[in-house]
């Protein structure tokens, strides 16, 4: 029979979220002191499987006993065993945003608890542009900053980028599902192909939108894995994408200031734009690629070395808080703020 137990938070905290959790007993009886078979011998060693009872044959009957703490603990930093005077396992959720349990690590790479009680990514903030290099980013556990039903997974994110036509913000996780959020609220997913004809769903490294002018169809640059590297490029109107030029990336060695697009990944991209096209700089583009920053100006068709990730004023300097160096997987500007997705 398999007994399934609510995990009644108030008994622990209020901070502590509840799910249930179950076991199989071997037909002897409950999980409270019982006794549970009779007769010359008793079944299996009594053994309810049960974490919150000591099992125990008595006088040729099972008894189970509960215990004040389960005998075998889940490795999962993000939830906390206990037992309760019945017998019951509770496994309630850490709060979302705390690093795990000390006792069992933490959560791995520096990545928070999250509301579904696993670890995951983060939403890291700071202003952009202009803002002073000592101000400190803010951090929220991902799955607090993206809630409510459609919301992408708080892990395995690639890229994102926020619309200069709307208020609209696209996702894409490792899995090649892209994922919509229209003035706030998350419209829905589908697989990245059926929106983006031609794009392969699992090799997308980063993504940059920008719009050339009012009223024209929004710009999408995605970067993709694989050999060749590639720039997809996708016009997109209020009736849908359509479907634009392909372009094999390359390199230029001869230019340390050009990114090097044609053989490594760019980890994150995002674009900055000020103005329209035809004035000058009047879009730029920030991409990372092997730890190193690179500004294309949009304007002006060139390219600019902003040196190693770690010390460029953009993405770290003397600020606080922020996002390990190499451990972005997607950024875009919101609001006056520049927005990244890392542990």
């Amino acid at each position: 029979m398999r007994l399934s137990v609510c995990l009644a938070a108030w008994l622990l905290t209020g901070s502590l979220a509840c799910r249930s959790v179950s076991y199989v007993d071997d037909g002897g009886g409950g999980s409270t002191s019982s006794s549970t078979s009779t007769g010359t011998g008793c079944a299996n060693d009594c053994d309810d499987e049960n974490p919150c009872t000591d099992d125990a044959c008595v006088s040729g009957s099972c008894e189970h006993t509960p215990r004040d703490e389960p005998e075998s603990l889940d490795a999962n930093p993000c939830t906390v065993d206990a037992c309760n005077a019945a017998g019951e396992l509770l496994r309630p959720f850490v709060s979302a945003g705390e690093p795990g349990r000390a006792d069992e690590g933490g959560c791995p790479g520096g990545a928070l608890c999250q509301t579904d009680g696993a670890c995951g990514l983060s939403l890291y903030t700071r202003p952009f542009p202009g803002a002073d290099p000592a101000t400190p980013w803010s951090r929220t556990a991902l799955s607090v900053a993206w809630s409510g039903a459609n919301a992408p997974p708080p892990r395995g994110i690639v890229a994102a980028e926020h619309s200069y036509a709307a208020p609209r913000l696209y996702v894409v996780d490792e899995a090649g599902t892209g994922y919509l959020r229209s003035d706030g609220v998350w419209a829905g997913s589908a697989p990245i192909e059926s929106i983006f004809p031609g794009l392969p769903p699992t090799e997308i490294a980063s993504l940059i939108a920008w719009l050339p002018q009012p009223g024209d169809p929004e710009t999408f640059l995605f970067y993709t894995r694989g050999t060749p590297r590639r720039a997809h490029f996708f016009d997109v109107t209020d009736s849908g994408a359509v479907v634009g030029p392909v372009a094999d990336l390359v390199d230029d060695p001869a230019n340390p200031e050009v990114a090097p697009q044609g053989s490594v990944d760019a980890s994150w991209a995002f674009a900055h734009q000020t103005a329209y096209i035809g004035t000058p700089s009047w879009v730029l583009f920030y991409a990372a690629f092997a730890g190193s920053v690179f500004r294309y100006d949009g304007g002006n068709d060139t390219w600019l070395a902003l040196g190693p990730e770690v010390d460029t004023a953009l993405w770290g300097g003397a600020s606080t808080g922020g996002p390990a160096p190499g451990s972005v997987s997607a950024a875009w500007l919101e609001s006056g703020s520049l927005h990244a997705v890392a542990p």
